[in-house]
């Protein structure tokens, strides 16, 4: 049995292998290698902490370069669970409940000295929703305080450019007056004040809603309006042909789905929406399960799940006893 544990050992076999191999323990393993094999235990010790160290280097600097948990464990070998426990036990100070503490720390006393969300932003390089949401969780008091502010100046502003407009002021002297943006100034107007008569005289213009695209038709590449149509007499749905697009020109699924929209503008992202949830319900009608509906689909894991929920929660009675 020893000379088995030898052989097994120098062939790099853990001790649940050579257990399971030989009908024994892990322990009984254990105890025959401390026993009977100490030169070849240390040795394999040795090689161990040497897989360690190079493991630890590997990702530090991986981790450096900014590279994601999933391209670390793929270079490992390990799976994303254990890379990210791994993570945490060698660069504790990596820990996301370390980082995140160490940053609200910081947004919560930029945030008492007066600074707004925007501005933390830009000092902090937390995202704008990290920030807010960690303001309303550490600082509910002051937070619910700033945003009557808020929502008081915001009022004031919206008088403020009703007088404005009232006083026959053109975009570029509200413009003048306020340090706004001039296209800001004319699409607040669009939003709050899109029939007031000041807009109709000369120095105001409304900002249009239809892209290059929709108002030139006849500019629209030959091939993409070819390959559309050929889409649709397949019967592809909207977001099948999104898909599609993005494939054929190399491009992200999003990039696919504006240049969709260029040619068929009445698909707009509600009407998707709509037919993409048919879809889902359908499937879902038919018993398939959610990782056959996202690549039935194409959509990415949460806004599959997402809808998923939202359908069963909705499907009637005997759809449910079909699903389940």
């Amino acid at each position: 049995m020893v000379e088995a544990i030898r052989i097994g050992l120098m062939e790099g076999k853990t001790n649940r292998q050579l257990a399971r191999e030989l009908g024994c323990t892990d322990g009984n393993i254990i105890f025959y290698t401390k026993t009977y094999l100490p030169e070849l235990r240390s040795k394999l010790n040795h090689r161990k902490q040497l897989a360690k160290d190079v493991r630890r280097l590997t990702i530090e600097k991986m981790l450096n370069e900014g590279k994601t948990t999933d391209e670390i464990s793929a270079a490992i070998g390990l799976t994303r669970t254990v890379t990210l426990a791994l993570i945490v036990k060698l660069f504790p100070e990596r820990n996301k409940f370390t980082i995140y503490e160490k940053n609200a720390k910081e947004i919560c006393a930029l945030y008492k000295d007066g600074k707004t969300v925007k501005e933390i932003v830009a000092i902090t390089g937390v995202s704008y929703g990290n920030v807010s949401q960690t303001v309303k969780r550490e600082l509910p008091d002051l937070f619910r305080e700033r945003s009557a502010e808020m929502a008081a100046a915001r009022e004031q502003y919206r008088t403020q450019f009703g007088d404005y407009l009232d006083a026959g002021m053109t975009a570029q002297e509200i413009a003048n007056v306020t340090g706004k943006n001039l296209m800001g100034i004319i699409a607040y107007a669009d939003d709050n004040y899109p029939d007031h008569p000041t807009k109709l005289k000369d120095g105001w213009k409304t900002i249009s809603q239809q892209s290059y695209y929709q108002q030139n038709p006849d500019k629209l590449p030959e091939d993409q309006k070819q390959f559309i149509n050929a889409l649709e007499a397949e019967g592809k749905t909207a977001d099948e042909m999104a898909v599609a697009i993005a494939k054929k020109y190399n491009v992200l699924e999003k990039q696919g789905r504006t240049i969709l929209l260029r040619h068929r503008p009445e698909l707009s992202k509600k009407r998707m929406q709509k037919k993409t949830e048919e879809l889902i319900r359908s499937l879902l009608s038919q018993g398939h399960t959610t990782s056959d509906i996202r690549s039935k689909v194409g959509l990415g894991r949460k806004a599959a799940s997402a809808i998923v929920r939202r359908l069963r929660g909705i499907m009637t009675p005997t759809e449910m006893v079909i699903a389940s």
